[in-house]
This record gives C-alpha cells, sequence and structure tokens, in this order.
C-alpha cells in the first residue's frame, strides 16, 4: 500500500507525505499475492489524497488512506483527474 500511495502522489511532481491510515480487515496466507490499487480522491495546489486498497483473491483485505504536501504546485486548485497526466491506479 505504501509502495502505491509513493508512485501515485509523486507522478504529479514531488510530495511529502502529511498523514496516512492502514486498516485492516482480514489476515493474510503466507505467500499470499496482493495487489495494492491507489486512486486519486483529492488534488489541490498544494495537498493531494489517495485512496489505496489491497486485494488479495478477490477479497479486500486492507484499505490506506494517505494526504501528500506537493512540493512546487504550480497555481490554482486543480479538480482530482485533471492536469498533468497521472495514473489512476498505481
Amino acid at each position: 500500500a505504501d509502495s502505491a500511495f509513493a508512485l501515485a502522489s509523486n507522478a504529479r511532481g514531488p510530495a511529502v507525505a502529511l498523514s496516512c491510515r492502514m486498516d485492516y480487515f482480514r489476515p493474510l496466507a503466507l505467500g499470499a499475492e496482493v495487489e495494492a490499487r491507489a486512486v486519486e480522491v483529492h488534488l489541490s495546489r498544494r495537498t493531494a489524497t489517495y485512496r489505496v486498497e489491497v486485494v488479495s483473491e478477490g477479497k479486500l483485505v486492507a484499505l490506506f488512506t494517505g494526504t501528500v504536501f506537493r512540493l512546487g504546485g504550480d497555481g490554482d486548485d486543480v479538480p482530482a483527474g485533471t492536469g498533468n497526466p497521472a495514473p489512476r491506479e498505481a
């Protein structure tokens, strides 16, 4: 989840974490394959927030939410999903 958060939040330029939270819903077996999907849910000139779903075998096992401070923001607030190209999922 942390790596997906880092990739997604730095896709628009350098950013540093302000806060993060991780909720665990079920345990994983040793060696289980997991997938982390990061989605940008808020974007402004100076901050952005991401939700990362951690999934294994089609089931949600954890949910991560993180907010970053964007270094070098370049102007007015930008609606999520617009502006410079950035992946919707990482």
